[in-house]
């Protein structure tokens, strides 16, 4: 192993593209260093994108016995992709097969919010933005009061203009090995206090016994 490892610096020392690999890498550390400050998501796709180019960059200089991690990788992203394709067609099925007509109070909120609601057929607490739709459960609305409902409805607005599409974020993770998506729920709370009011999402957040209670009540200064 570290008579690879040695060969693939060899290699990219040898190569006339070395300085674009260490730039791409320069980059990608910065962005990175800059979303752990600023937790936007284009910060840290960036840098996974660069990250993921500077893989490519790499693995195109090799001239040793470690080019089969080539296929290592090439066979992880496909892979995951397969899983994570196989995954969305699942769900979908699953929401298609719950979804009812929404109520009226469902259809005013939908207005109110000015975008879509849908109700699923189950009594599990169950809300969550997708495709950029927002999706609450009969459970969840005979549990919380109108107003609470809001709470919740507005936390899943902000992921919907705010969160990119989950299939690309996930793809972007394996590419990069970086293994991480994101989804900011603290920016999302903010957001929900100020459209349907603290108080309001606090009470939701303690009907649903959400587990990071605490840590979601100190980010919106509660």
């Amino acid at each position: 192993m570290l008579e690879a490892i040695e060969c693939y610096f060899s290699c990219i020392a040898r190569s006339n593209t070395n300085f674009i690999l260490f730039a791409l890498v320069i980059i990608a550390l910065t962005m990175g260093i800059i979303f752990l400050f600023s937790k936007k998501p284009n910060h840290i796709f960036l840098s996974q994108i660069v990250t993921s180019v500077a893989l490519v960059e790499g693995f195109l200089q090799m001239s040793c016995p470690m080019a089969g991690y080539v296929w290592i990788y090439l066979g992880l992203i496909s892979g995951a992709m397969v899983l994570l394709g196989l995954v969305q067609v699942g769900f979908d099925r699953h929401i298609q097969n719950l979804e009812i007509e929404g109520s009226r109070f469902s259809r005013n909120l939908s207005f109110e919010l000015g975008t879509d609601i849908y109700l699923l057929d189950t009594q599990k607490i169950k809300a969550y933005s997708y495709k950029r739709k927002i999706y609450l459960s009969v459970g969840l609305l005979e549990l919380l009061e109108p107003d609470e409902i809001k709470a919740v409805a507005a936390h899943e607005l902000y992921h919907v203009r705010n969160t990119p599409n989950r299939f690309m974020a996930n793809t972007l993770a394996v590419a990069s090995l970086w293994f991480k998506s994101y989804r900011d729920d603290i920016k999302a709370d903010r957001f929900a206090a100020d459209l349907a009011g603290k108080e309001n999402l606090i009470s939701a957040l303690r009907k649903l016994e959400v587990s990071n209670f605490k840590k979601r009540l100190k980010g919106i200064g509660a």
